[in-house]
């Protein structure tokens, strides 16, 4: 299995606009003035049968000691706090009511699942904390719009037909028997 550090991504363009579109959507919550730590976080699959995904919440956090040895951002170093809900949707809103009542967790970056992620979008919502890059292509993130929801991923209905227009240029929808091997 590689290390988190191996599975960084490389194109630091994306991590940087990512983190850029972050910030910006956090900054009203950050008090206007004082150093404090920015507390950031999020969930995923770090024990349990689908672990190896928890390598992406690893990647994550290597990611913000990186930013934090560089000084942080604007100065302001980042609190990126990690729960392990297992993969397993009933656990996910207990472990984000924990981040944002008793860790102060200002924003959620990722959170691997539809399932988890639909369990916490209500009390998210609610509570005025957004969630940045959802880590699912569930329409829900974005149909309807919902104040703090930025997904990033492609929906799965917009992926079912991508092969279509790649595949001769047509508009068309692809059909899955076309997408699957003969046989």
């Amino acid at each position: 299995m590689p290390s988190a550090l191996s599975v960084v991504p490389r194109d630091d363009l994306l991590i940087a606009s990512i983190t850029d579109l972050l910030i910006a959507s956090i900054t009203d919550l950050l008090p206007a003035a004082g150093g404090g730590e920015i507390v950031l976080g999020t969930w995923g699959p770090l024990s349990g049968p689908a672990s190896a995904w928890g390598v992406v919440n690893l990647a994550q956090a290597a990611y913000f000691r990186m930013l934090n040895e560089r000084g942080g951002i604007h100065a302001r170093k980042i609190r990126f706090v990690v729960e392990d809900d297992a993969y397993d949707a009933a656990r996910t809103l207990a472990l984000v009511r924990k981040m944002v009542e008793r860790d102060a967790v200002l924003a959620f970056l990722g959170g691997l699942g539809t399932a988890s992620g639909s369990a916490v979008m209500p009390y998210l919502v609610e509570n005025r904390v957004p969630h940045i890059a959802p880590a699912s292509g569930s329409s829900r993130w974005s149909d309807p719009l919902r104040p703090g929801y930025y997904a990033w991923q492609m929906s799965y209905s917009s992926q079912a037909r991508g092969p279509g227009h790649l595949r001769d240029g047509s508009p068309r929808q692809a059909q899955a028997s076309r997408l699957l091997p003969a046989g």
